[in-house]
């Protein structure tokens, strides 16, 4: 059978760290970031409770933008994560075939909680990554997206 993976990854404080406090002047490239970026074999979204403007901003000066294949922001839902009712919207627009499968990157537990619901590869990104076990709708989780990357594209089985 054809499987196609669809990369979901939420922006702030998952692709990239900023904790609340960002300048968009000291945003760069993070050339391994962008290699373990179009590695991944399938489809990659953004996914995110942040403006568009504010993704396109981000993802401009990291230069990854044409790694996306589109923006899922505040502007696309009337209801934001950890909403189910965004999450299904998002799985409807990219779902091609039964065998599809989405990996979800995020920072935020209730996020992930969601994305596990509709049958989506979790992935915690977060300082306290060594506590997944205590959320059994983790199934990964790792310190920074690039460690998370990194693991992922060796595992073959994802």
């Amino acid at each position: 059978y054809y499987r196609m993976n669809h990369y979901v990854f939420d922006s702030d404080n998952t692709l990239i760290l900023h904790r609340n406090d960002i300048h968009y002047e000291w945003i760069r490239e993070d050339k391994e970031l962008t290699f373990y970026l179009k590695k991944c074999n399938g489809t990659k979204y953004i996914y995110t409770n942040g403006t568009f403007n504010h993704v396109e901003d981000v993802l401009e000066k990291m230069n990854i933008t044409d790694e996306f294949h589109s923006i899922y922001a505040r502007e696309t839902f009337r209801h934001m994560k950890p909403s189910v009712v965004s999450a299904v919207k998002l799985h409807k627009d990219i779902m091609t075939g039964e065998n599809d499968i989405i990996i979800f990157f995020d920072d935020l537990i209730e996020n992930l909680h969601t994305g596990d619901m509709l049958g989506w590869i979790t992935v915690w990104i977060h300082q306290d990554h060594e506590s997944k076990d205590n959320y059994e709708y983790i199934d990964y989780a790792f310190p920074s997206i690039v460690d998370a990357l990194k693991s992922i594209q060796s595992d073959l089985t994802i």
